[in-house]
């Protein structure tokens, strides 16, 4: 379903709160200011998302050189080191790990063979999820994580992908 513009604006002209216009909309009102932000001309579709509960999760400890102990002490450890130099509450750590994890199971087979070393691309796409999800900080404090909670050098040398083109 596309919601335009056009037919937020109507209701919200009418009077009627962003809550409301969700309401009669079938849209959360985050998504009803958004688009009576943009302006003119401005869709956005809806309703497209896939249910968490219906997409497919690839067993990822399947592939050669990862396994559960990636996933569930080192993965969720450097987590935790980069939150406690930025001094993150204990929640953040808990929903970055969380979203690092769902990230991992939800991409396919064919996603994985692009990468010589998936180890090192996982270690790198961790810390990459923890620098911007605190993309509000000043970039010294992003220096810092960089520096401070950096990974080892290793890691990054091995971490080059088989093709150029990076979809994400």
């Amino acid at each position: 379903m596309e919601i335009k513009y056009n037919d937020v604006k109507k209701l919200r002209d009418a009077g009627l709160t962003f809550a409301q216009i969700g309401k009669i909309l079938g849209i959360h009102k985050g998504v009803a200011y958004r688009i009576l932000k943009k302006g003119a001309g401005y869709s956005e579709k809806v309703g497209n998302k896939k249910s968490m509960r219906k997409r497919e999760v690839f067993p990822i400890w399947e592939i050669k050189g990862i396994d559960t102990k990636l996933l569930y002490q080192e993965i969720p450890s450097l987590v935790a080191r980069w939150c406690a130099i930025l001094n993150l509450p204990y929640l953040a750590q808990l929903e970055l790990t969380d979203y690092i994890l769902d990230f991992l199971y939800s991409r396919s087979p064919e996603y994985w063979k692009q990468f010589r070393n998936p180890r090192g691309f996982i270690f790198a796409r961790a810390r990459k999820t923890v620098v911007n999800w605190a993309s509000h900080l000043n970039l010294e404090t992003k220096r810092t994580i960089e520096e401070k909670a950096g990974l080892p050098r290793w890691i990054g040398a091995e971490n080059r992908l088989k093709s150029t083109a990076n979809p994400n």
